[in-house]
């Protein structure tokens, strides 16, 4: 059996301890940092870990399909004044009469044609929604609204 003296009891917080030094106290608190604690090759694996992480959320991101929805075709094509437009001409927006397939836009050396594509069917040679080159120009065929503005 212990005896202690009335007054004289010390209470857990008032020892010194590494988190709660006393004046006279050499020992300096600890830090709580679990990095410091880690070694060097931890540390690596550590920041390897988060690396792979983010490398697996920005492909899931890339690689996941969003749903698009297709723009629907109202049949608007830009059309220069006679098809064949002026120097410095851009066309303007246009209804394209029923059953047009494409919005056409041609260029060569000296030329720019933007127009609506023939009614039913896409004229020989053209591919949808690509370009081909026929006797030295470039001509295009689309389908979405205004598509024929620039090649």
């Amino acid at each position: 059996m212990e005896l202690k003296q009335v007054g004289e009891e010390k209470s857990v917080n008032d020892e010194a301890s590494p988190m709660n030094p006393t004046e006279n106290s050499t020992e300096e608190p600890r830090r709580m940092s679990c990095l410091k604690e880690l070694t060097p090759i931890k540390k690596g694996l550590v920041a390897l870990g988060v690396l792979a992480c983010i490398a697996v959320a920005v492909i899931l991101g890339v690689t996941i399909p969003k749903e698009v929805t297709p723009e629907v075709w109202t049949g608007m094509c830009i059309e220069c004044q006679n098809q064949a437009c002026n120097p410095g001409e851009k066309g303007v927006p246009i209804q394209c009469p029923t059953d047009t397939v494409a919005c056409i836009i041609g260029t060569g050396t000296d030329f720019t044609r933007r127009h609506c594509g023939s009614k039913d069917k896409l004229s020989d040679g053209l591919v949808m929604n690509d370009c081909v080159v026929m006797d030295g120009a470039t001509f295009c065929a689309c389908n979405t609204n205004n598509c024929n503005k620039e090649t």
